[in-house]
């Protein structure tokens, strides 16, 4: 009776294991394997079928050994199949108890390093240790990446306490997934399985993971990559067509080629980065399109040929008159190349690197609300004109030219290089340096420098063409010494020994004065400014107004001179001759 009720026991397992594993394909080919009809009738299929997608194997002799208990280093042989592991080539195991001559030991190690089994916390991996259900659930769960956090504490069988604390979590996801499941009240956490039981486990493994060996499907052709310059054929919203090839664009280069920019693309060169056949990028442009002079009546620049909104990823090169930048981002350098002889508008325009300004003439080359990092004006005689507002770090003058801004725009730095012989600056600008002793600045109207510094040798009558007419519209004059930097020296009449400037005519924006000031002359009015010197108004002045004026000094006058003084401060003597 015990030998009958041993039999029954393991028998009902085995039928409730068939039914939690599931169909398996029909018997196939029982010549297979030598031992095959001593297997249950409900897992001779599944035998064979692991037998064919070469998850599983007999031994030597040709036999399964069906009923014969799975080891661990068998398992760890089952998942490189199932798996498609990458077995390293060592020559010795990472285990101690894993000799080099064992049939799995690379099996074992590739398991290990794809986090899948591990040894027992000794430095052991118990290969020939019989697997049980409970490390049979962690493998399970660790090959599929199933998320076992929070898990384990709602095991709904009976012998929940049996099972080891490491192996909770993952029998709860292995029972939730269907992978595993128990006697219909117990898990049998300790309970080995044989191996026709793990040979129907590998088949379903192999099919929850999609890793069956049946062909795979050919891959989509990688899309190819090519860097092409060209030049423009045509375009469209959404082609356009180079050196005979016509390509499809991209989102991002949308903004820019499309058929409002038709003709100033028109025969342009232009370098793009394409991916199966699309343009991607737009690395370099050169624009050799022109348009035409405004007609009389008609605003500046309204015949322009127009290129408007879009970003180039490097240089872009303007080569035709009349061209328009419009809502433009040049990643590169932007260059006003010498082939062109007419004018140049630009609007919006973002430079991320150099703007070269090497063509022109005096019809302007404009930039309006632009955002530029350093320019060089290089054209002889070119007119340079900023409006609307302006970021630029620094403007170089490398040959005579003409520069101009609004008077609400101040320009930060300006300077002015040795082979410069003359310049015209109408404009407000925070620094000025001029190189070469010999240049001839002219100011003109609304000009107003804060510092101007000239070489150490030069002479600020000499350099400014009007100093006598613009002296009060430069604030401080600098030299440099014989080291390069800038010294500061008293701003004077013409001479740099000169103690005092004299005033015979009125001057509404007076700036900074660094010398004793002379008043002499009749209806003369002196506004808004500092003197960091005395000042004097002679005897025969008449009808002089100083009004919003800082004297640092004495202020010295006459009771015959009709002075008014309106908002004026004399931080010395103020004397009534």
């Amino acid at each position: 009776m015990k030998v009958k009720k041993s039999y029954n026991k393991v028998l009902s397992t085995a039928v409730i294991l068939s039914m939690v594993l599931g169909p398996t394909s029909a018997l196939a080919d029982t010549s297979a394997f030598k031992d095959l009809n001593q297997a249950a009738s409900w897992a001779q299929g599944g035998i064979m079928e692991a037998k064919n997608r070469d998850l599983m194997k007999g031994d030597n002799n040709g036999n399964f050994r069906p009923k014969a208990l799975v080891t661990r280093q068998e398992v760890a042989s089952i998942l490189v199949n199932i798996l498609k592991l990458e077995e390293p080539n060592v020559q010795v195991s990472s285990y101690t108890d894993v000799p080099p001559n064992a049939w799995g030991m690379r099996a074992i190690e590739a398991v290990k390093n794809a986090g899948i089994m591990r040894g027992d916390g000794n430095g052991k991996f118990r290969p020939n240790a019989p697997v049980t259900r409970e490390e049979l659930a962690v493998v399970l769960v660790s090959a599929i990446k199933a998320d076992t956090i929070g898990k384990g504490g709602s095991l709904g069988v009976a012998d929940a306490g049996k099972i080891s604390s490491w192996a909770r979590p993952a029998v709860q996801v292995a029972m939730e997934k269907g992978l595993l499941r128990g006697d219909g009240k117990n898990f049998n956490p300790k309970q080995n399985a044989p191996r026709q039981e793990v040979a129907i486990m590998a088949v379903n493994l192999a099919n929850a993971l999609q890793q069956t060996p049946a062909p795979a499907p050919t891959p989509a052709p990688t899309p190819s990559a090519e860097t092409i310059e060209a030049k423009v054929e045509s375009v469209t919203d959404s082609a356009i067509t180079l050196s005979g090839k016509s390509y499809d664009l991209s989102s991002d280069v949308r903004d820019l080629l499309n058929d409002k920019n038709r003709e100033a693309l028109k025969n342009a060169t232009i370098k793009v980065e394409t991916k199966d056949k699309t343009i991607t990028k737009v690395t370099y442009l050169e624009l050799t399109a022109s348009g035409q002079s405004a007609r009389s009546g008609e605003k500046k620049f309204s015949d322009n040929v127009v290129l408007d909104g879009g970003t180039v990823n490097g240089d872009v090169k303007v080569k035709g008159d009349y061209v328009s930048l419009k809502n433009v981002r040049v990643k590169g350098d932007l260059e006003i190349t010498r082939d062109v002889s007419r004018g140049f508008y630009s609007y919006k325009v973002i430079v991320d690197g150099k703007t070269k300004v090497n063509g022109g003439n005096s019809e302007a080359v404009t930039f309006e609300s632009a955002e530029l990092g350093k320019v060089e004006i290089n054209k002889r005689d070119v007119r340079v004109e900023v409006t609307g507002s302006m970021k630029t770090d620094e403007i170089t003058v490398l040959d005579n030219a003409t520069l101009i801004a609004d008077s609400d725009i101040t320009l930060s730095r300006v300077t002015v290089k040795n082979d410069v012989s003359s310049i015209e600056v109408r404009a407000k600008i925070t620094t000025l340096e001029i190189e070469n002793r010999n240049t001839r600045l002219t100011l003109g109207d609304k000009a107003r420098i804060d510092k101007l510094i000239l070489a150490s040798s030069a002479n600020v009558g000499d350099v400014v063409k009007n100093y006598q007419d613009v002296k009060g519209r430069i604030d401080q004059v600098s030299y440099t010494s014989s080291s390069g930097s800038s010294r500061d020296r008293d701003r004077g009449s013409g001479s740099s020994s000169s103690s005092e400037v004299t005033y015979t005519k009125s001057e509404d924006s007076l700036g900074t004065i660094y010398k004793d000031v002379r008043i002499s002359g009749s209806n003369i009015t002196i506004k808004n400014g500092t003197i960091k010197g005395n000042v004097l108004i002679t005897s025969g002045s008449k009808d002089v107004t100083l009004r919003n004026v800082r004297i640092e000094g004495s202020l010295t006058m006459t009771a015959s001179n009709s002075t008014t003084l309106d908002d004026v401060t004399v931080t010395g003597q103020t004397i009534l001759q």
